[in-house]
């Protein structure tokens, strides 16, 4: 079976077409998809990524898209994930539209290529009622609950953007160079401490993304993210989205912020129409192919 990989970030996902006009032609319904995900993003064991992304015929719209974390779990939408799909079809001239809509699971998510060439994708309406997003707090929004993780008290704001994330906002430590040479402050001590721990915390019937936000200015922020599934990434979009909308509900940024992560900065806007936009870049690593048995 012929693959694409391609990263926005760093944050890196393999990519399967099953398009008519690709030349994959693989029954799904036979697959184990969730092992087959576990299989290919095992670095140095397979080909390594942050998740497996399946680009499939829509059932509504022309396009689909389904997103297996590292640990199998599928997961609803992923930001960086779908910019990746959406340059996938632009560079293959799959369509020509400049604007267009993808299924995920999170829904309909609309996905525009800018006079930059860079990508922008309209999130929609983050979610901030805990029953729907889901976290164990009947209350919206979300926002500075104490709870309590591996026996100290902290606060948390939840939010979704389709998928599930818990915010810890913090203050700055020892630092830590992006791949662009920006000084993030964020400690990985409380990253590789907290991030665990809240993932699978019972608040989460979902279990949880975890961001881990600092707040540079009222333009910029700097982010650090462990991944529901994955552990820590080098970016993560909808990770970038909460972050901002969290920051505005505790009125902390304005609307329009540049968010600093390990792989990169990343452009968040949310908007008075109530939607949040992500804008970044997104690059092909390479191709390759590899056996099913």
């Amino acid at each position: 079976m012929r693959f694409t990989k391609l990263q926005g970030l760093g944050n890196d996902y393999i990519y399967l077409s099953l398009l008519p006009q690709d030349e994959n032609r693989v029954d799904l319904k036979r697959i184990d998809l969730a092992e087959l995900a576990r299989r290919l993003c095992r670095r140095r064991f397979g080909i390594g990524g942050d998740g497996l992304i399946i680009i499939e015929p829509g059932e509504d719209k022309e396009f689909r898209m389904r997103i297996f974390n590292p640990d199998g779990s599928e997961a609803e939408m992923c930001g960086n994930g779908i910019r990746g799909m959406a340059r996938y079809l632009w560079s293959r001239g799959l369509t020509e539209k400049k604007e267009i809509i993808i299924e995920t699971k999170a829904g309909e998510k609309k996905v525009r290529l800018t006079e930059s060439d860079e990508i922008e994708v309209d999130m929609g309406e983050p979610i901030l009622r805990g029953a729907e997003i889901p976290v164990e707090i009947d209350r919206e929004p979300v926002i500075d609950e104490e709870i309590e993780v591996g026996g100290e008290r902290i606060r948390i704001t939840a939010v979704s953007l389709g998928n599930p994330h818990c915010l810890v906002f913090v203050e700055g430590g020892d630092g830590i160079r992006s791949e662009i040479g920006y000084l993030i402050t964020i400690p990985t001590e409380l990253v590789n401490r907290l991030g665990p721990e809240l993932e699978v915390h019972p608040l989460f019937p979902q279990r949880t993304n975890v961001e881990f936000v600092r707040i540079k200015s009222r333009k910029e922020l700097e982010l650090r993210t462990w991944e529901r599934g994955a552990g820590e990434t080098l970016a993560c979009g909808t990770g970038a989205c909460a972050a901002l909308v969290g920051a505005v509900l505790k009125r902390l940024t304005e609307r329009e912020v540049r968010v600093h992560l390990l792989g990169g900065d990343l452009e968040v806007h949310w908007r008075r129409n109530g939607h949040v936009y992500l804008i970044g870049s997104v690059q092909e690593c390479f191709q390759g192919t590899f056996r099913l048995t």
